[in-house]
Formats: structure tokens, C-alpha cells, sequence
């Protein structure tokens, strides 16, 4: 369905103006050469008097549409500019809340952080513990012997760092404030139970290691 133009809008109104003025001015011009080749006839002067007021108020209603034009734009303005303020000053609110609201909650989540800081702690050190007991244990008991299994091997954990990095990319903190210093790359989860099941395994082979340990200490070639 096609609108119908508004003829009264200010646009149109002004369209009208200027296209009145222009025809005025076309018979101005040819009620002005009338008169000047006939000084002598009355009309044709009460003519060129009559289109010269009628440019007169084309000119002023021109004049007084475009003030309108121009007081309606800055009403407008004022209008668009009241909504931006409105904008702003919900965006200023909202911030406050917000900056108070995450102030409390990272505040929590440090606390909850440096509570784990004592179980890191005895972790790091049931490990070095066990590291330097299973270390100490092969060396008694196969000696040089070739088939001495290799520490670095037998007591590399992965199963502890793997579920501790899943646990802390659960916490939602390598994605949030501290994605830019915290880079864990993980290829797939590794939930706890699955430690516990990958830790099994492994505490039975240092188990094993130091049970051939023992028996090699019998062994000729496991003399130290």
C-alpha cells in the first residue's frame, strides 16, 4: 500500500513555497518589460506592483518554514540528545552495581583460593617425599643393573595434573578475569575419578618396581 505524501508537511510546504516564488518572479519579469515598453500603461505598473508583494510574501513564507524547519531539527536534537543522556546514565547505574557486584565475588573467590594454599602445600610435599623414597628404594635394591627402571619414567604423575587442570578450568577462571595469565591447553576433561583410576595404575607400577627391587637385592647383579 502507497503512503500519500503529506502536503502539509513542512518539506512539501516549503516545495510549494519556492516553486510559487519562482513562477512570481517569471511573470515579475515579464510584467516589468510590459511596463517598461508601455511607460504610459496603468495597469501593466499596478501589475509589476501586485507580482512584487506577491514575492514579497512567498519570501516571507519561505523564511518563516525554514525557522520552522530549523526549530522542529533542534527539537529533534534535544529529543536524541536526552535519549543518549538516558543511555549513559543507565549504563553509569548499571556499572556501579555491577563494579560492586564483582568487587564481592572476586573478593570470595580469592579467599577460596588461598584457602587450597596449605593443601598445595602438603601435596608438593607427599610427592617429593615418595619421589625421593622410590628413588632411594631402586638405587638399594637393583643397583647399576640394566633393568633398573628409570625414575623420571616410573614417577611421572599425570593423573594428578591432568584432573587439577580440569578442576580449575571447571572453576570458570581461565575463561574469565584471568584467561590472559592462566594458559591451560587440554585437550579433553579429566575428571577425578578418572585420577584415581589413571593412580591406581600408577601406584601399582612403583609398587611392582620397588617388589623387583626387592627381590633384585638378592641378585647377583644387583649389587650396588
Amino acid at each position: 500500500m502507497t503512503t500519500k505524501p503529506d502536503r502539509h508537511s513542512l518539506e512539501n510546504q516549503l516545495a510549494a513555497a519556492h516553486t510559487n516564488l519562482k513562477s512570481a518572479k517569471v511573470e515579475h519579469s515579464h510584467a516589468c518589460l510590459l511596463a517598461a515598453q508601455n511607460p504610459k500603461n496603468t495597469e501593466a505598473a499596478a501589475l509589476v506592483e501586485q507580482l512584487e508583494e506577491e514575492i514579497r510574501i512567498h519570501e516571507r513564507t519561505i523564511a518563516r518554514l525554514e525557522a520552522a524547519k530549523l526549530a522542529r531539527t533542534d527539537e529533534e536534537t534535544e529529543e536524541a540528545k536526552a535519549e543518549r543522556r538516558a543511555v549513559v546514565r543507565k549504563a553509569t547505574n548499571v556499572a556501579k552495581g555491577c563494579d560492586v557486584e564483582i568487587a564481592r565475588i572476586a573478593e570470595k573467590i580469592a579467599h577460596q583460593l588461598q584457602v587450597i594454599a596449605p593443601l598445595t602445600a602438603q601435596l608438593e610435599a607427599a610427592q617429593r617425599e615418595r619421589d625421593s623414597a622410590v628413588v632411594e628404594g631402586l638405587r638399594a635394591g637393583f643397583g647399576r643393573a640394566k633393568d633398573r627402571p628409570d625414575p623420571a619414567v616410573l614417577l611421572a604423575d599425570h593423573a594428578v595434573k591432568s584432573a587439577l587442570r580440569s578442576a580449575l578450568l571447571d572453576s570458570g577462571l581461565p575463561r574469565g578475569p584471568l584467561a590472559d595469565t592462566i594458559a591451560l591447553r587440554l585437550p579433553e576433561h579429566f575428571s577425578v575419578e578418572q585420577m584415581h583410576q589413571a593412580r591406581a595404575k600408577h601406584t601399582a607400577r612403583i609398587a611392582d618396581a620397588l617388589q623387583r627391587a626387592l627381590a633384585a637385592v638378592d641378585r647377583k647383579e644387583g649389587a650396588a
